[in-house]
């Protein structure tokens, strides 16, 4: 970097006029305005270098556990949604799963390990699909333990059976947004 300015530097005409001198400095300046561009450039190239090896290289991830409880039909029940924290520092939390057609998700509360972060919970049901989010606006890392509990009735004339809780497209991300590798693991109500 250092060579490059002196040869800008060097560049400027001595003996030039103030108005051929302000002409040289503009010119000095949008090259390395230029200059700076092409470094914010490598900048960001190498955070998505680092983002890359921090996915490619994770060997263990955390895990999002849907859990099973059991109950009567017509009931309501609560089913505990746990994290267990693997490697890095995970601020937010996302998962989504089908509601069984024959209950309602009727809430979502944050757990004692969100509470415990800082964090809210918030959730969706669009077409069936239930998407939870865990989320503050602070740093705080989420440590292991119940992270959400969510509340289903089931209709009276629901059938007795196991209908499985399936979660799938979870995501984990640090303070600086970076992605977390994270598996899950599908629970179950037992009517």
């Amino acid at each position: 970097m250092k060579t490059i300015l002196l040869l800008l530097v060097s560049s400027v005409s001595f003996g030039a006029t103030s108005a051929e001198l302000q002409a040289q400095i503009t010119a000095l300046n949008n090259t390395v305005s230029v200059l700076d561009g092409r470094i914010s450039a490598l900048s960001q190239s190498q955070a998505e270098l680092i983002r890359t090896y921090r996915l490619t290289n994770a060997t263990v991830g955390s895990l999002m556990v849907a859990g099973t409880v059991s109950g009567q039909p017509g009931a309501t029940l609560t089913l505990p949604l746990s994290f267990v924290k693997g490697p890095g520092s995970p601020a937010a939390l996302q998962t989504e799963f089908v509601v069984p057609s024959s209950f309602t998700l009727t809430g979502v509360t944050a757990g004692p390990a969100a509470t415990a972060a800082n964090k809210s919970v918030q959730f969706s049901v669009n077409g069936g699909v239930a998407k939870i989010i865990i989320f503050g606006l602070n740093q705080d890392v989420i440590g292991s333990g119940v992270v959400a509990n969510m509340t289903l009735r089931s209709a009276g004339t629901t059938p007795r059976g196991t209908y499985k809780i399936p979660l799938r497209n979870s995501v984990s991300s640090d303070a600086a947004g970076l992605n977390l590798l994270i598996m899950e693991t599908s629970g179950a109500v037992v009517l």
